[in-house]
């Protein structure tokens, strides 16, 4: 029971809000099988089909959101100041503090919704126009190696999501930045990207 417990919390967290069942079953095996070896167990759900083809499948909690967008932008973040923090409460993670025991939830109706989607946006938009005080964003220095507003949202979008947008998101924001100014044209794209329904998957 416990080996089937823990391969479904984890499978749930590395691949789907919907474990598989096989994977499920093969993990709690190894699980059985390794007296309990976490890292048998992960191993086997890591080098699984059911893993290499969950790209998009799961939604990124806030914490896993807070982290790649200031990765992705190379923000530069004084952890003195308490303005990470305060993002962190008002997304709804801030560790420690969920008072069950099972932990923050791990599936996406938890995290997406009107109030979560908006905290999103805005922190997105504040974030690439360093606007969170303690937190410094160059996106000049980004795009840097960008001749056109096509290169410039390409280079944006592998920093932030590992790959081009399609070809529908990417026409929309090349369009935005040609027809606005260049003083903030690229922090708002930036933002936008991180506001995408792209960059919510991990």
């Amino acid at each position: 029971m416990t080996a089937q417990f823990l391969a479904t919390k984890l499978v749930r967290h590395f691949v789907s809000d919907n474990p598989p069942a096989s994977l499920v079953s093969r993990a709690a095996a190894t699980f059985s099988q390794s007296s309990g070896d976490i890292k048998q167990v992960l191993r086997t759900i890591l080098l699984s089909d059911e893993f290499k083809s969950s790209g998009g499948q799961k939604i990124k909690r806030p914490l896993e959101f807070l982290h790649s967008a200031l990765r992705g932008l190379d923000a530069q973040v004084d952890f003195t100041r308490p303005a990470v923090l305060q993002t962190i409460r008002q997304f709804g993670q801030l560790p420690f503090n969920w008072e069950s025991p099972d932990g923050y939830p791990d599936v996406s109706a938890a995290w997406i919704n009107t109030n979560g989607m908006l905290n999103r946006w805005n922190f997105g938009l504040a974030l690439a126009n360093s606007q969170i005080p303690g937190v410094n964003v160059d996106i000049q220095n980004l795009v840097k190696d960008g001749q056109s507003v096509e290169d410039k949202v390409d280079l944006l979008s592998l920093n932030l999501i590992g790959e081009k947008l399609p070809a529908d998101a990417r026409d929309i924001l090349t369009s935005y930045g040609s027809g606005n100014s260049a003083s903030d044209a690229l922090q708002n794209l930036a933002g936008l990207i991180i506001g995408s329904p792209h960059f919510q998957y991990r």
